[in-house]
């Protein structure tokens, strides 16, 4: 089976917007999620995670001479890799308060900041391939017409 990066781009991103209404209800302490949507979103999250981790290791192997989080730099939008760092320190800060203060509500308030993050960082690794792809797509179109 051929992993397909943009797939994986439409996946995490359609979770990512469901995780981040999930949040939000959850912090605003309204229930609008069925009991066991928590655990799809983690599973989801898992896979992921999986692929994202599949795609980073392809990404640094097209470009070895780079560390994997300079790959990912070069690669996507400017803005993306410090969204996502936003996005991984909201979820460790949400997590400390959580557990901090015991907060009365559904206790799914700390995971669902991880939810958040893993799913950011998916789509930023399957842009990221995508976007490299592209690029090598070119050089090779741009060498043949050279006739090199």
């Amino acid at each position: 089976m051929k992993l397909n990066p943009k797939q994986n781009l439409i996946f995490s991103l359609l979770l990512l917007m469901i995780s981040l209404a999930a949040h939000v209800s959850i912090f605003l302490g309204a229930d609008i999620f069925p009991r066991l949507f928590d655990l799809f979103l983690t599973g989801g999250m898992v896979v992921s995670w999986l692929l994202s981790s599949r795609f980073l290791k392809q990404l640094h192997k097209n470009q070895p001479a780079l560390p994997p989080l300079q790959v990912l730099r070069s690669n996507a939008p400017f803005w993306l890799p410090f969204f996502v760092a936003f996005v991984g320190l909201y979820a460790v800060i949400n997590m400390g308060m959580m557990i901090r203060t015991n907060w009365a509500g559904s206790n799914l308030r700390g995971i669902s900041g991880f939810w958040m993050f893993f799913f950011a960082l998916g789509v930023l690794v399957s842009l990221a391939k995508i976007r490299q792809e592209k690029g090598i797509e070119k050089k090779h179109l741009n060498a043949e017409d050279t006739g090199q």
